[in-house]
């Protein structure tokens, strides 16, 4: 006991009572931080990178989840309107084929599939040039082929292109050719 009494006496386990502003504070706050940095300065530092790492996942993928409900589940960028130009003939047709690409996301919509699909329907087309109009319009433009030659057959006349593809049919009696 009379260890201790003496320790405390000598002041090593007492807190001296000091001015804030003094120097001797100064010099013990700064020990204090040295030695509390020295301790748990690596567990706080790896604890503030794993925070800000969590921080960053978290943001970004409520980022990733917000544009994906925006572009693909609430229905902004749905085709609601589909124009038809460039051939009198078969725009009404076209148009009714192509009802069914409505309600369809136009972002990932695949033009060259339908432009593929129209031409293979229609051979009185040359070219489909397929525009988006964002958000919700689709622009189709239709170019015709325009028949060079007219070639008699036994099953009919045919109007032929300057690809030597069959345009159209024309009306017309029946041949019969030796």
């Amino acid at each position: 006991m009379k260890i201790i009494t003496s320790l405390f006496k000598m002041n090593l386990f007492r807190r001296r009572k000091t001015k804030k502003n003094s120097t001797v504070h100064k010099v013990r706050s700064e020990r204090r931080k040295r030695y509390l940095s020295q301790v748990f300065g690596s567990f706080f530092s790896q604890r503030k990178t794993q925070i800000l790492i969590l921080f960053v996942v978290v943001m970004l993928s409520t980022l990733f989840l917000s544009v994906y409900y925006i572009v693909f589940k609430s229905g902004i960028f749905d085709i609601k309107v589909i124009d038809v130009y460039g051939s009198s003939t078969i725009d009404r047709e076209v148009k009714n084929f192509l009802e069914s690409y409505k309600e369809k996301n136009i972002i990932i919509l695949d033009v060259k599939g339908i432009s593929d699909n129209v031409l293979k329907k229609w051979n009185a087309l040359s070219k489909v040039f397929i525009y988006k109009d964002f958000p919700q319009t689709l622009r189709i433009e239709l170019i015709e082929n325009s028949p060079v030659a007219i070639i008699a057959q036994p099953n009919g006349i045919f109007l032929v292109d300057s690809e030597t593809r069959i345009v159209g049919q024309m009306e017309g009696p029946k041949l019969e050719l030796n």
